[in-house]
């Protein structure tokens, strides 16, 4: 190194050293910005993936439901104890429900608003209400069993969506 080069290093000394530091500074604030970015977008996913389970559970549970009351349909008696539809999960994620999209947010309201439907026709036509259930003669549920049928299928087309967003976004 030339003694030029030597003395305008000792003069710039400062200014170099305060470049380095200042670049490194804003090299530092570019990569914790970038694994913030990341840190919220995880966040985001694990939120969505707890509502997918909750929804897929509860939407899951009353499918079921559906299916064991309208295969009681045809049964011939005096009446039959139907449960109360009640909405205990889903209401605890109601809140993030738009972490699911548009359409398939859309096919979920559909089938919860399918469920309180057939809920709604128990509570009208019931003989007889407690806190946990129904009694409603056969009639009733063979007019609750038709429905069940369509809003069954409302149902399926939510738990597909939720399927498929599950499996597309692991």
């Amino acid at each position: 190194m030339s003694d030029e080069t030597y003395q305008l290093l000792i003069d710039f000394q400062t200014l170099l050293v305060g470049a380095v530091g200042f670049l490194g500074v804003i090299l530092t604030l570019i990569a914790n910005a970038r694994l913030s970015r990341k840190a919220e977008k995880d966040s985001l996913e694990q939120r969505r993936l707890s509502v997918v389970a909750a929804v897929t559970a509860e939407l899951t549970l009353f499918r079921a439901t559906f299916d064991r009351l309208s295969e009681h349909a045809d049964e011939d008696t005096e009446w039959v104890v139907v449960p109360r539809m009640e909405l205990r999960h889903f209401e605890a994620v109601t809140d993030e429900i738009g972490l699911l999209g548009p359409d398939l947010c859309k096919d979920v309201l559909n089938a919860i608003l399918a469920i309180e439907e057939i809920n709604s026709i128990f509570a009208i036509e019931a003989l007889e209400s407690t806190e946990y259930n129904f009694r409603v003669d056969p009639e009733t549920l063979e007019l609750a069993a038709d429905r069940m049928q369509y809003n069954g299928e409302v149902i399926d087309r939510a738990l597909a969506g939720l399927s498929i967003s599950h499996s597309a976004k692991r």
